[in-house]
């Protein structure tokens, strides 16, 4: 956190590095490309558009100096999170942590403005990214949704719920009816960034099954979400979706890593009580929350649908 050397010769070698990672895991790579313009679409002026390797643009424009400066502005023990998991106790690590931690000076952190995207609703996009290096059709919707301390941040918990009953796992709705009985996908599934410093997205996504047509694949989908609008989800599939929740959470904090990644929330605004309690605040999600959440979100239509193929024979 202190005393870093910048040395220009390696500030160059790993320019090479990054932009290589760049190139593999984004300009090269059919789903990263496709990741890039759903980013760029949902988010037009916040960074979240940007995706966090950067631009070749930005990677290209590194410079020595420029790393050291962000170094010594933001890397400071008033900007930083310790989070420490394992067999020891704070009488027992305070006194090490003081050692290394304690003569490093506070800096003046500066004020973070956030930049809040305008209100697009009603606007949906829809992008067809095709390539032949890809070997299956993929279809996702990206719903605009807030987080936990924004504009209907009343939805946050429930939304974490909705996303488990509609394609958390295998028994989810998404996965039943696509997948098991329809037969027109071969992977069905959603999700929820549910921690972030700004709004995010809701997503559902669905990989078609190569037998069948990609427009059944579309209907049977819009089915659900309309089925889910309409008379809203059960509360067996409430009740279930809160029992694998909580197992996933038992499982996750069974071991360090899980529990560091439990707390890394403390970053994201998060405070002890909020991730303490985490297990009760799903637990007490009730069914006309998960109803109302559904209607704030899915209700107003995908913003951003992507289709990722691998030739323009699909139909």
């Amino acid at each position: 956190m202190e005393n870093l050397i910048f040395d220009e010769v390696e500030t160059k070698a790993e320019k090479k590095v990054v932009m290589e990672e760049r190139r593999m895991r984004m300009d090269n790579n059919p789903v990263g490309n496709a990741t890039e313009v759903i980013w760029r679409a949902m988010y037009r002026y916040h960074p979240y558009g940007i995706p966090p390797i950067g631009y070749p643009h930005h990677i290209e424009a590194y410079t020595n100096e420029a790393a050291r400066q962000h170094y010594q502005t933001w890397y400071k023990p008033n900007n930083a999170i310790l989070v420490i998991s394992g067999d020891v106790t704070m009488e027992k690590i305070l006194p090490i942590i003081k050692q290394h931690f304690g003569p490093l000076k506070k800096g003046t952190i500066p004020e973070r403005k956030r930049v809040q995207e305008p209100d697009f609703s009603g606007i949906e996009q829809n992008i067809s990214v095709q390539n032949p290096r890809v070997s299956y059709t993929n279809v996702d919707w990206n719903y605009r949704a807030p987080n936990h301390t924004s504009l209907g941040k009343e939805h946050y918990y429930p939304l974490i719920v909705l996303a488990q009953i509609l394609g958390g796992n295998e028994i989810s709705r998404l996965y039943r009816v696509l997948v098991d009985e329809k037969k027109v996908c071969i992977d069905a599934d959603a999700s929820y960034t549910a921690r972030s410093l700004d709004p995010m997205y809701f997503s559902v996504s669905a990989t078609l099954n190569p037998t069948r047509a990609l427009e059944e694949l579309k209907q049977a989908t819009a089915e659900i979400i309309a089925d889910v609008l309409k008379n809203g989800v059960t509360e067996d599939e409430l009740k279930a979706a809160k029992r694998d929740l909580l197992a996933d959470l038992a499982f996750a904090r069974d071991g360090n890593d899980g529990a560091i990644q439990a707390f890394s929330g403390l970053a994201f605004g998060f405070d002890i009580e909020a991730i303490e309690s985490w297990p009760s605040y799903i637990q007490s999600v009730t069914l006309d929350q998960v109803n109302k959440a559904a209607q704030a979100v899915l209700g107003k239509g995908s913003a951003v649908t992507t289709t990722v193929f691998p030739d323009k024979k699909v139909n």
